[in-house]
């Protein structure tokens, strides 16, 4: 029998899952970190299973039955090896610091003791195998993931794309999928004409069609609800949530469910934002403080947004350029899939100067950077700018410019890992990518890491380089083959065209079959 992980597993079919690869694969899971709500119905099918509120985690506060665990002592050489996930978890601590107070040596020790916690349950558990979602970004599953790493322990996660709910296996995001790349490789080969599914074809004739279109194919903004499972819910100040079903099939519940809310809030709210003064572990937000602090982030966006928009210049499509769609932050987008390029200025700074004198690099804001509600604040100062418009040959542009219109008349794209660059190959403009795409590799696509690989992209750019549209419809064939409909995230469920069953198969075969084809678990 083989032990394993579940990192972050907090929608139901999960448990599903783990039942089928206990059953087919004998793979148990011996530790699982998710919300609350999972507890219950993950330690009655597992009994000797320990449970992890992800809250808890993220705050630095153990699993209860590994209070008392004795955890081993980590000298330099761990943490030396682990400088570089030590440099991204401190910026990823940015989505829970509302209003910059937590300090460089606060993070520090919040991280040292990341890794202390999470390598002594590696060594207690002996866990085979660590299975999550998606890749990891709300920090203590980072750290997670790069210290099981270390110690040489399978990961396992899944790459999630904006193309008919397609999701495909891999070992570590930095790493990509081999097996997409192989199955490129051939089709290139082959130089056949390939047969896309409907929902392919229809996904390409909206990225080569307007914006508003485009937009369409994306799942921005939707509710979060859980089709079939008696679990509507709505947010409430991202804490709590009221049961609407039972208020439907009972008026008089309605008063029960807002007592309970109510007693909720009295007791502090459940989320993990850093609170001034307050060891995170200690972390009690009461309803008037999040209101607050809630009204300060869209009080510093507002102003963020003013200082943008006092920036920008109308750009000049006739010159040559290079258009930078920005990314929202923060966000997994860029860390930690961005690496260094987190820092979006990095990434501004190295077009700058491996560019041509003549052409210009014109950067517009992500959209949702405004969004009031998304937190954006906490991804941007206003320094960000004024750095970025300091570089010689940069111009900050209108958000309000279609991207489409930017897109047609640009040399090239540079996004950290964004769907821009997708969108800039299928309408024959080549990308720069900077950070870990799912879409990297595809034709049109150059992973510009550094100064060498930027200018030779740049170089070759200017010679000429056209994007072949077939050898893009051969990587969506490629996806097709490897790739299994399948939806990972509530926002994802109601856009299913197939039952909850078929998606619990569906995740279930995927994870076998990675595991079975890549030989990562010795007899299985």
């Amino acid at each position: 029998m083989f032990k394993a992980i579940y990192s972050q597993c907090s929608m139901p079919f999960w448990i599903d899952v783990a039942e089928n690869l206990a059953k087919e694969i004998k793979i148990e899971p011996c530790y699982w970190t998710g919300i609350d709500y999972m507890k219950h119905p993950v330690e009655k099918k597992f009994p000797n299973v320990i449970f992890h509120d992800s809250i808890r985690a993220v705050r630095g506060i153990p699993a209860p039955e590994c209070e008392n665990l004795k955890l081993p002592a980590i000298g330099q050489t761990l943490f030396k090896e682990l400088a570089f996930c030590e440099s991204i978890a401190l910026q990823m601590m940015s989505r829970i610091d509302p209003a910059n107070i937590f300090t460089y040596e606060d993070r520090l020790r919040q991280y040292q003791y990341y890794v202390r916690y999470w390598n002594g349950i590696l060594e207690h558990f002996n866990p085979d195998i660590l299975i999550s979602p998606r890749e990891p970004h709300i920090i203590y599953d980072y750290v997670l993931y790069e210290v099981c790493k270390k110690r040489g322990i399978q990961t396992l996660l899944f790459q999630e794309t904006p193309i008919s709910l397609l999701v495909y296996p891999v070992g570590q995001f930095e790493s990509g999928s081999e097996i997409l790349i192989s199955t490129y490789e051939n089709l290139k080969k082959s130089k056949k004409d390939v047969v896309l599914s409907d929902e392919s074809e229809k996904h390409l004739k909206r990225l080569s069609g307007n914006y508003s279109d485009a937009l369409s194919a994306y799942s921005f903004g939707q509710p979060f609800k859980l089709k079939g499972k008696s679990r509507r819910r709505i947010p409430v100040f991202d804490a709590f949530v009221i049961k609407t079903d039972k208020i439907v099939s009972n008026p008089h519940n309605f008063v029960s469910e807002i007592q309970k809310t109510i007693k909720g809030f009295s007791r502090g709210l459940k989320i993990y934002d850093k609170q001034k003064g307050i060891d995170l572990k200690d972390t009690r937000w009461s309803y008037p403080e999040f209101l607050k602090m809630k009204r300060r982030g869209k009080i510093k966006v507002k102003e963020l947004k003013k200082h943008y928009d006092s920036l920008t210049k109308q750009p000049d499509t006739n010159k040559p350029y290079v258009y930078v769609a920005l990314h929202f932050q923060p966000e997994s987008s860029t860390c930690p899939l961005g690496g260094v390029f987190v820092n979006q200025y990095l990434m501004v700074d190295l077009l700058s100067k491996s560019v041509p004198e003549n052409w210009q690099i014109y950067v517009k804001e992500h959209w949702g950077q405004w969004k009031t509600e998304a937190r954006g604040e906490r991804g941007r100062d206003p320094k960000f700018y004024d750095d970025l418009i300091s570089l010689e040959n940069v111009t900050l542009i209108p958000t309000s410019i279609p991207s489409f219109d930017l897109v047609d008349k640009a040399k090239c794209l540079a996004t950290v890992t964004g769907t821009s660059g997708w969108e800039a190959v299928v309408r024959g403009i080549p990308a720069l990518i900077f950070g870990y795409s799912w879409y990297q590799g595809c034709e049109g696509t150059f992973y510009t890491p550094d100064e060498k690989t930027c200018k030779e992209a740049i170089f070759k750019i200017e010679a000429g380089y056209k994007v072949d549209k077939k050898a893009v419809r051969l990587f969506l064939k490629a996806m097709e083959k490897v790739s299994a409909k399948a939806y990972l995230h509530p926002v994802y469920e109601e856009k299913a065209d197939f039952s909850p069953e078929e998606n619990i198969i569906s995740v279930t075969n995927s994870i076998k079959n990675y595991i079975q084809k890549q030989g990562v678990l010795k007899n299985v």
